[in-house]
C-alpha cells in the first residue's frame, strides 16, 4: 500500500513511507483497503482481529465477506454511490446509527466505519462499538426502568405503547388499557410505615409480571398507579383479564414488618382504542376515568368504559 505526504515547502522533513507502515499495523482502529471492484488489497492486523480472521487470509477477498448477507446489496449500493460521488470521505454509522459487520464466525458485531477515497481505491477506518452499544442500551433501560417495582416506569410504557400502537394489535386483535390503583394504599403507608408501602408496590408488580403475558406492556405509572396495554380478541377477553388480575392481587399477602401480613385489593379501569385519532394521552384518560368510576363504586372491581 502506498503511503505519501505532502508539504507546504520541503519534503525533507517528510516521515518515512515505514513510518506510516509501522502506525497503520499498530493503531487499534481496523484498517481495510478495497479497489474500484470492492476487492480487498490490504487490511491491518486490527481489521484481522476485528472480524476474526486468520492473519492474510482477507487479502484477495470480496469486500462483502464482512457483511451480513441479508445487507450485502445494500452495503454494494452505498459503496458505488460513494465511488462516484464527488465526497472524497464519508461517515458510515456513528455512536447514534451503527452498521452491521460479520465475523469470519458468522456473528455479527457494530460498526462505526469511515471511509476515504484515494483515485480508484477505497480506504475505510472501522471502530468496534458493540461495547459501547451494550452500555448504551443498559444506560437506556435503567432510564426506562422504575427502580422500585422493576415494571417500566412512565417514560418507557409511554415510548413503548406509542411504537406498538403504530406497529397495530395484530391480526384479529384490538388493544386495551389497564389501568390500576392499590386501595387504600395511604393508611398502608400511615399504619405500617413507608417500607410496608414499597412491599406493596413490590408485590402488586410481581403479580401483574405472572398474570399477564410477557408481550404486554406493564408499567409503574406513579406512586401507587399501574398501568398496562393489551393486544387482545374483544372486551370479553379483556375483562376476563382484568378480572383475573384483580383477583390474584386480592388474595395476595405481603410483610408488613417482623411478624405482619398484610392483604390489599385494587382497583382497575379498562378501556379499548385508541380511537380514531386519539393519541395515547387521551388513551390513558380515559383509563383514569374508568379507574375513577371504579373506585367511586367501591373499590376492589373492574369498570369497562366504552368510548
Amino acid at each position: 500500500m502506498a503511503l505519501g505526504l505532502q508539504t507546504r515547502e520541503s519534503t525533507e522533513a517528510a516521515p518515512q513511507p515505514g513510518l506510516f507502515r509501522t502506525i497503520v499495523e499498530s493503531i487499534t482502529d481496523g484498517i481495510v483497503v478495497i479497489d474500484e471492484r470492492s476487492t480487498i488489497l490490504y487490511c491491518n492486523p486490527a481489521a484481522e482481529r476485528l472480524f476474526g480472521w486468520p492473519d492474510g487470509e482477507l487479502a484477495g477477498r470480496p469486500i462483502d465477506v464482512l457483511v451480513p448477507e441479508e445487507y450485502r446489496p445494500r452495503h454494494q449500493f452505498r459503496v458505488r454511490a460513494f465511488a462516484h460521488g464527488e465526497a472524497q470521505s464519508r461517515r458510515m454509522g456513528s455512536r447514534q446509527a451503527h452498521i452491521l459487520g460479520q465475523r469470519y464466525d458468522g456473528s455479527e458485531i457494530s460498526l462505526g466505519i469511515t471511509i476515504l477515497r484515494s483515485g480508484s481505491m477505497m480506504m475505510a477506518v472501522i471502530r468496534d462499538l458493540s461495547d459501547w452499544i451494550r452500555e448504551n442500551r443498559e444506560l437506556e433501560r435503567l432510564a426506562n426502568t422504575d427502580p422500585l417495582s422493576g415494571l417500566q416506569n412512565r417514560r418507557g410504557f409511554s415510548e413503548a405503547a406509542e411504537r406498538a400502537i403504530r406497529k397495530g394489535p395484530g391480526e384479529d386483535c384490538r388493544f386495551f388499557l389497564l389501568m390500576l390503583d392499590i386501595d387504600f394504599f395511604k393508611q398502608v403507608n400511615d399504619r405500617h410505615g413507608h417500607d410496608a408501602g414499597d412491599a406493596a408496590i413490590r408485590n402488586v408488580a410481581v403479580v401483574m409480571r405472572e398474570a399477564l403475558r410477557s408481550k404486554d406492556l406493564v408499567a409503574r405509572w406513579g406512586g401507587e398507579e399501574f398501568v398496562a396495554l393489551l393486544s387482545l380478541n374483544g372486551r370479553k377477553e379483556a375483562l376476563m383479564v382484568a378480572e383475573r388480575l384483580r383477583m390474584r392481587i386480592a388474595s395476595t399477602t405481603f410483610s408488613g414488618g417482623p411478624g405482619v401480613a398484610l392483604g390489599m385489593t385494587a382497583s382497575i379501569g379498562l378501556v379499548d382504542g385508541p380511537g380514531e385519532g386519539e393519541g395515547l394521552d387521551a388513551f390513558v384518560r380515559r383509563a383514569d376515568l374508568a379507574l375513577y368510576e371504579a373506585k367511586a363504586k367501591g373499590r376492589n372491581r373492574v369498570v369497562f368504559l366504552s368510548p
